[in-house]
């Protein structure tokens, strides 16, 4: 059985607004999926927040859980916000696990920031890429505009919008 693999051409593209505006961009344009589940976890936690005692460690907990809710949407639509949200997230978490005495959540968290959220948020301009699949391949992609009988030689194929 052999495997075929598309050429995936990609090219940095470099935001030209502010820290807000982009945090704004990435935030806009969602399908309706990602923001059921962000708002129903929010209603889930909120629930319990609110069924218990509410003391500085349980507030902060909330507030990093749903800044992970919102890093995990994030990525499910392809949203590099993820770093910042999952930065969020991670500090909340690492100072109540430092509280609790779960170092072992700490050095994950810890982990989760240095190699993942860091890196992202350094290059905060420069998330956005653009990828565009090659019909150098004989199997059509869904998406391409490219026929399947006539591939061009290595060319970069035009994405539409499937309906």
């Amino acid at each position: 059985m052999e495997q075929k693999f598309e050429e995936v051409q990609t090219t940095e593209k470099r935001f030209e607004g502010n820290y807000w505006q982009w945090i704004k961009s990435e935030l806009a344009g969602w399908d309706a999926t990602p923001w059921s589940m962000f708002w129903f976890g929010v209603s889930f936690q909120l629930a319990l927040f609110l069924m218990n005692p509410i003391n500085v460690t349980t507030s902060i907990t909330f507030a990093a859980t749903v800044f992970g809710l919102l890093c995990v949407c994030a990525m499910m639509v392809g949203k590099s916000v993820n770093g910042l949200l999952g930065f969020i997230s991670a500090i909340g978490f690492i100072y109540v696990n430092w509280n609790a005495g779960h170092f072992a959540s700490v050095l994950d968290q810890t982990v989760f920031v240095l190699c993942i959220d860091a890196p992202l948020m350094l290059k905060w301009r420069t998330w956005v890429k653009t990828s565009t699949p090659s019909c150098a391949t004989s199997t059509p992609r869904v998406g391409c505009s490219c026929s399947p009988s006539s591939p061009s030689s290595g060319s970069a194929c035009s994405t539409r919008t499937p309906r």
